[in-house]
């Protein structure tokens, strides 16, 4: 072979590997935000969990909406997760009994928003980034 048969072998096969390498790169980088964003969901539920349970009246009106803000804020310092703001966002407090036990059961569910659009095309029901944190009632209440 002589050396014009081989100048541009190099570039062509880096031109058939190189999309197979950015997709894989940015699904990578896709899952690893989603991780992140599902580990911020539960501890911000956990947090909200907390602050519920501590209160005198943890099924007043306000200690829902004051678990709903901490959970949104306090996944991180940063600006409350993509997804808390929309209708598809489940926030939930219930109350358990059994025997002389008393505990609350704090859920939150956001809709994850992949990094590329062209993404959603592989998961047309989304995927929602699930948290339920159980906490015991203080003071047997």
């Amino acid at each position: 072979m002589s050396k014009l048969d081989t100048e541009g072998a190099a570039a062509v096969e880096f031109a058939l590997i190189a999309p197979v390498l950015l997709m894989a790169v940015l699904i990578g980088a896709d899952l690893a935000r989603a991780w992140m964003q599902r580990a911020e969901v539960e501890h911000g539920t956990r947090l909200a969990a907390r602050h519920v349970a501590a209160l005198a009246d943890p099924f007043g009106p306000d200690a829902v909406v004051a678990a709903r803000l901490i959970a949104q804020s306090a996944g991180s310092s940063r600006a409350p997760l993509a997804g808390w703001e929309r209708r598809e966002a489940l926030f939930a407090v219930r109350l358990h009994e059994e025997n002389d036990r008393r505990w609350l059961e704090v859920e939150a569910a956001i809709p994850y928003v992949p990094l590329l659009s062209a993404f959603s095309r592989f998961m047309p029901d989304g995927i929602d980034l699930k948290a339920k944190v159980e906490e015991p009632l203080l003071n047997g209440r």
